[in-house]
């Protein structure tokens, strides 16, 4: 979960900065971290941020919004920036959305973590029930649970649900769920995370609905991140749906009632913090032989080189 290269996080900064076609030296952990989803609440240490142990002071943290940068600058944290998460500089498609059409997502474990098959059949029974409210309804399960057919991925088949494969960690995997997300109105799921926010932006109407998946100290504890650093497992008890409720009132609602909260997205993605491809190439200390190469516009080198000469 640390590598800038999650989710195809690298590739997507030098595709954005034009480097596509040639290689780059990619960052190492020691030198660059960058957030890989949102974080919906406060955190209690620094490592939350990414979900893994920061190697040393002077590894480049970035992070997705200003608020989380304050986190860090309180706590005199250096080489901290703030400047969206990989999505954000995802490439513009064009998608022809498909109105009145619903994706599911599920909650998933992570390695280390254990899900409730009640719930997970008591939520498959309330998107039944609603299924008739709209003209196509999928369900979208994540990567590895569809790819080893968990049990999830049954309940939901017995009810006669498509099943579409979602995200990995694969270099593509943000590129193909921005593309899905586009072609669809509405988004629900049970559990809190990016995925609510990356439809947000994107334009969807999102809920949150049914037998809400509430992640327990249990279902987490075995993980190797929380082994390292218990303190973070303080943030489970922000999932419950009280604690959600209090948070994201708004997005409580059963799924053809939802609006949509673009402006909310946005900001959770930190759109507002994205750099110019050349504020890009000098944070990821791309060099100027590399620069030059690039796909970049022209009045934009210029303007890079007179400041590095400056």
């Amino acid at each position: 979960m640390i590598y800038p290269d999650l989710y195809g996080a690298f590739d997507i900064a030098r595709e954005y900065c034009g480097f596509s076609q040639f290689p780059s030296p990619k960052p190492t952990t020691d030198r660059l971290m960058w957030q890989h989803g949102v974080i919906c609440f406060d955190i209690k240490i620094p490592e939350q941020g990414f979900g893994a142990p920061i190697p040393s002071p002077e590894t480049r943290k970035l992070l997705a919004t200003k608020k989380l940068l304050k986190f860090y600058e309180k706590r005199n944290i250096s080489h901290s920036y703030a400047i969206g998460l990989p999505v954000v500089y995802l490439p513009d498609v064009t998608i022809k959305r498909k109105e009145n059409t619903l994706i599911v997502f599920p909650g998933h474990g992570v390695p280390g973590s254990s899900m409730s098959e009640e719930i997970n059949k008591n939520y498959a029974k309330y998107i039944l029930s609603i299924a008739d409210k709209f003209e196509n309804v999928e369900v979208c399960i994540f990567g590895p649970d569809f790819d080893r057919k968990a049990r999830i991925r049954g309940i939901f088949e017995e009810h006669g649900f498509k099943i579409v494969r979602g995200v990995d960690d694969s270099k593509f995997a943000l590129h193909e769920q921005k593309k899905r997300l586009l072609g669809f109105s509405h988004v629900t799921s049970n559990v809190m995370g990016s995925h609510i926010s990356y439809a947000a932006s994107y334009g969807c109407k999102v809920s949150i609905a049914g037998p809400i998946h509430e992640y327990q100290r249990e279902h987490l504890e075995n993980i190797e991140f929380y082994k390292l650093f218990p303190t973070a497992l303080e943030i489970v008890t922000n999932y419950s749906e009280t604690s959600l409720r209090s948070y994201f009132s708004w997005l409580f609602c059963d799924p053809h009632e939802a609006k949509t909260c673009e402006a909310w997205g946005n900001e959770q993605i930190g759109l507002d913090c994205k750099l110019c491809p050349m504020e890009m190439c000098k944070l990821f200390q791309w060099t100027i032989p590399n620069v030059l190469k690039s796909k970049i516009k022209l009045s934009e080198k210029i303007k890079f080189l007179l400041r590095q000469a400056i």
